[in-house]
């Protein structure tokens, strides 16, 4: 519990994750400010902060007194740590732990053993073979739980499943609302221009002239509007997705541009300005020339 940062009225609860001496130097390796060793880190007085935690408390910085109270059964432990690095840590050094310390300072504050999970790597080809012995060793007892890296993974691709739905969702409504005005410009455009375009045909305008200045028209509002949604929505996309990484947003960690989806966006559109170019050379051809010459 960080006794200096609320949760509400409550204490806000944080966990601290202990590395043992076999991973040094993967913790020591993670650090990417300021520099601390792992012997350093031994007399229990300094702290490695998390840089995702670092993201949500800018105001924690290198040489920061963390006070926390350490949960050890029954009792609390009060202790105070200065933060000696701000580190970027793989999942299996620090589970997500805000902080992290080598495994036998909490094992000299601590009377109960504090263990609460082990990362076990194996060769490829004694994946199946280690992982049926460690669901025997896991069956029936209630204190053990084994979860592998194809389950974290299938599960991170049905939540990201269902994102991606919900967005997608969102964006159809937008861009449902986008085509509608596309389309009521192009027909607004050429409503309060019948007069006009009457007496340009009273000077010899033809009906091939006047069908290919709607396509040109609608040439112009469709690749205006996909060159500036491309442009600015790419930019953009790419912007949010640098700020999501960095700051651990939904768990974000790598970029791909949406070709296939930027693909059916034009299709759509450029399909979409078609029909409505034929629509609108087809009503407008039905109007006599003096209907449109007296329209006011």
């Amino acid at each position: 519990m960080l006794t200096d940062v609320y949760d509400g009225d409550e204490l806000w609860s944080t966990s601290v994750s202990g590395v043992p001496k076999e991973l040094a130097d993967a913790m020591e390796k993670s650090v990417i400010q300021g520099k601390i060793s792992y012997e350093e880190l031994l007399d229990g007085d300094k702290i490695i902060l998390n840089k995702k935690a670092y993201n949500w408390s800018p105001e924690w910085q290198i040489g920061s007194r963390i006070s926390m109270l350490i949960e050890d059964g029954g009792r609390q432990i009060p202790k105070t740590f200065v933060v000696a690095a701000i580190a970027e840590p793989p999942v299996y050094l620090n589970f997500y732990a805000p902080f992290m310390v080598p495994s036998e300072v909490l094992e000299k504050l601590c009377v109960n053993n504090q263990t609460y999970h082990w990362s076990i790597q194996t060769e490829p080809g004694q994946l199946k073979a280690a992982e049926a012995q460690l669901r025997q060793m896991a069956q029936g007892n209630q204190f053990l739980r084994l979860r592998t890296f194809e389950e974290e993974l299938a599960e991170r691709a049905e939540l990201s499943g269902f994102t991606s739905a919900i967005c997608y969702l969102f964006l159809s409504i937008l861009g449902g609302i986008c085509i509608m005005n596309l389309i009521n410009t192009m027909t607004n455009s050429v409503y309060v221009r019948r007069r006009e375009l009457g007496m340009m045909q009273a000077l010899g305008m033809s009906e091939k002239q006047l069908s290919r200045l709607f396509r040109l028209e609608g040439l112009f509002y469709t690749l205006g509007s996909l060159a500036f949604s491309t442009a600015f929505g790419s930019l953009f996309g790419y912007v949010f997705y640098v700020k999501a990484k960095d700051s651990g947003f939904l768990s974000i960690v790598s970029y791909h541009y949406p070709y296939t989806q930027t693909l059916v966006l034009f299709i759509a559109i450029a399909a979409i300005q078609l029909l409505m170019t034929w629509i609108l050379a087809r009503s407008f051809r039905k109007q006599s020339l003096i209907d449109r010459i007296r329209f006011s």
